[in-house]
This record gives C-alpha cells, structure tokens and sequence, in this order.
C-alpha cells in the first residue's frame, strides 16, 4: 500500500489509527511495569501520539501517521514479539 492508497481509504486510516492508540497504551503499560527491559522504546513519543491520536482529532498529521504505520510500527511490531518470546521462555 502507499501514502496514496492510505490516503483514499475512508475505513484503514480510522482502523490504523485505533490500532496505534491501542499498542501505544499497551506498550507504555509493558515499559511502565518493566522499564530497565524495554528502555530502547521511546514511550513519552508514543505516549505522546497516542494523546494526539485520542484528544486532538484536527491535529492528526495523516502523513505523520503513514509514515509511522510504514516506518515505525514494523520495529515495534519486532520489539514486541521478541518481549512475548522471551516472556514465554522465562514462564517455561
């Protein structure tokens, strides 16, 4: 998909965006419970967007969000399913 694309969906931007809210939220949470793991996680940017994202509706960026869903998700989405294998290892 490109920013295009992105851009001429009326029902993805809403959808990526709930998704952002809910993965910032949830990985503040992680990083508040256990910060000396996940201290390569910038929390206060996403703690930030996620408050732009659910307060400031006419502030949203739609290019600032494509480029973090393209950009950014992807290393998060690595970071977290790393966390969740070893999480699952230490309950072994």
């Amino acid at each position: 998909m490109t920013g295009p694309a992105f851009d001429a969906d009326d029902l993805l931007p809403d959808g990526v965006i709930r998704q952002m809210e809910i993965t910032g939220e949830a990985a503040a949470r992680l990083c508040e419970a256990s910060p000396e793991t996940h201290s390569e996680w910038d929390i206060r940017n996403m703690k930030g967007l996620r408050h732009v994202l659910i307060h400031g509706y006419a502030d949203v960026d739609w290019d600032g969000i494509w480029d973090v869903a393209e950009r950014d998700i992807p290393v998060l989405q690595k970071h977290l399913m790393t966390w969740a294998r070893e999480a699952e290892e230490e309950r072994e």
